[in-house]
């Protein structure tokens, strides 16, 4: 991204992110209710040689371990590089059309499986910090002007989900990641008058749109249902570990 966006600016980037025990929970309980379906249509044998014999985990303790393991490590870093190697020459005037080789069976779809992100999604902080690290090299420190309004960390547009339940917070979230979006066509060639016109606008339709009584019914965030198989259903003691993993693992 960071090649392709070069003059800068870099492109606005927006990380939608949720409270990481629910995100855990959420996408435990619906790979596991995807395990039941598949066993159902009779897929009961799972390939140790590309998952291990540790999966697929008993439970959202043993997957949170899983996650840690020396394999899953390993995996993930084996897929960083098989990223980078894969990448060719462009073929085409297009920057974003690449030369893609396959994916190998072990990278499919997470490497380690679905379940091998359990401790791994919900920490959002690393993935920003990457983006702001590669950013940060390429375009230098992130300056903040006149044109650009909170809040913003680094390079990146921070937006909890539950955001667009409140009319307030959205137009909180909204307004700076407009104002970044028309800085960078204004930093491109667009006339400055033109630009100040159109954020006027902009401003004035998430006003409308971000009223309190457009925001009557809240916007319900996917918990999971309940799982096929209840011995899965993770414990209180099972949200404490989580939880104390995601707070401990803060950056």
């Amino acid at each position: 991204i960071g090649e392709e966006c070069i003059p800068p600016p870099p492109p606005s980037l927006v990380a939608c992110v949720r409270n990481p025990v629910d995100q855990a929970v959420s996408w435990w309980k619906y790979e596991n209710n995807a395990c039941s379906w598949g066993e159902s249509m009779g897929l009961t044998e799972w390939n140790t040689s590309l998952r291990s014999n540790d999966y697929p985990p008993k439970s959202i303790g043993d997957a949170l371990k899983f996650s840690q393991s020396r394999f899953i490590r390993k995996a993930y870093a084996d897929a960083e590089h098989l990223a980078k190697t894969l990448i060719t020459h462009q073929t085409s005037y297009n920057p974003f059309y690449y030369r893609m080789k396959r994916l190998p069976n072990w990278a499919i779809t997470w490497p380690g499986g679905q379940l091998s992100t359990i401790g791994r999604s919900g920490k959002y902080s690393g993935s920003i910090d990457r983006y702001n690290n590669v950013f940060s090299t390429m375009f230098g420190e992130k300056v903040e002007d006149s044109l650009e309004r909170k809040p913003r960390e680094g390079f990146v547009h921070i937006v909890p989900i539950e955001n667009q339940s409140r009319g307030l917070l959205l137009k909180g979230a909204l307004h700076p990641i407009f104002a970044d979006c028309m800085a960078r066509s204004a930093h491109r060639g667009s006339k400055q008058s033109d630009y100040a016109d159109l954020m006027a606008s902009i401003d004035c339709a998430i006003d409308n749109v971000c009223t309190e009584d457009n925001f009557n019914t809240s916007s319900r965030r996917n918990s999971g249902r309940s799982l096929a198989n209840m011995d899965l259903e993770p414990s209180s003691s099972d949200l404490d570990e989580l939880a104390k993993y995601f707070e401990s693992n803060k950056t």
